[in-house]
């Protein structure tokens, strides 16, 4: 929850390519609109905190959800651009689910 409900990275400077992919990163491609933020006080801890942050902990749950919950399986969706595999939390993902065997 901390990392999704911070802030989105400081706006680049308008009418350039980079503003463009900055604004379109921070709209529901569906509806378009900006995603909310919410305004909670909890501390926001990232990579530079390792072990209060929760974005490296991907593998680890999931390893921790395969032990402790029959039948777990997992679902994989790929965008057409393939994205996804850009974005090593969710390598980590499945390469935990191959090598704990998850259907």
């Amino acid at each position: 929850h901390a990392s999704i409900c911070g802030s989105f990275p400081q706006e680049p400077q308008r009418y350039t390519e980079e503003h463009a992919v900055w604004d379109v990163a921070r709209r529901d491609t569906v509806t378009g609109d900006i995603f909310p933020l919410c305004d909670c006080r909890e501390p926001k801890y990232f990579n530079d905190s390792p072990d209060e942050c929760e974005l490296n902990k991907f593998d680890h749950m999931l390893a921790l959800l395969h032990a402790e919950v029959p039948g777990l399986r997992q679902v994989v969706v790929v965008d057409q651009e393939f994205k996804v595999f850009s974005r090593i939390w969710c390598v980590a993902e499945l390469v935990e689910g191959f090598f704990s065997e998850i259907d």
